[in-house]
């Protein structure tokens, strides 16, 4: 579902946004646990439910070199972007943790395709706050 925003007077950065649409595409390939209800923020760690709570972030910005791919954009928080914006941070602080976060993502929506979880059970459900807890604090960790 591309968007067809018209591409006149925008900037070079503008123009790459809107030739691919990286939120739709983002939540295709990345629907969430818990039937699509939680994500993660990639920068602090907290959890994300239902689709409204969660914004779709370029890892590294479309002004600083990124690609517009799903492989560069992570789930975040309304706060965390804000504060994060199109900085890179200290030693690519901002740009570490997204691409930690991205792995972390990878393995927890691969391990939920893979075992085809439904998480509809209680173990299921222990699980997965397990991992959030698990994921929480390494955030906390590489702060």
């Amino acid at each position: 579902m591309p968007n067809k925003t018209k591409k006149r007077n925008l900037s070079k950065t503008q123009k790459k946004r809107v030739a691919y649409n990286y939120r739709y595409y983002y939540f295709k390939k990345y629907p969430g646990l818990i039937h699509g209800h939680l994500w993660f923020c990639s920068q602090c760690g907290k959890p994300l439910w239902n689709k409204s709570s969660v914004q779709v972030d370029h890892i590294l910005a479309l002004g600083a070199g990124g690609v517009n791919r799903v492989i560069n954009t992570v789930a975040i928080c309304g706060k965390c972007n804000l504060r994060k914006s199109d900085k890179v941070g200290f030693l690519g602080h901002y740009v570490v943790r997204g691409y930690f976060a991205k792995i972390v993502e990878v393995v927890l929506f691969g391990v939920s395709k893979v075992t085809s979880f439904t998480f509809s059970s209680a173990k299921s459900f222990i699980l997965v706050a397990g991992i959030a807890i698990t994921v929480f604090l390494l955030f906390q960790f590489f702060k």
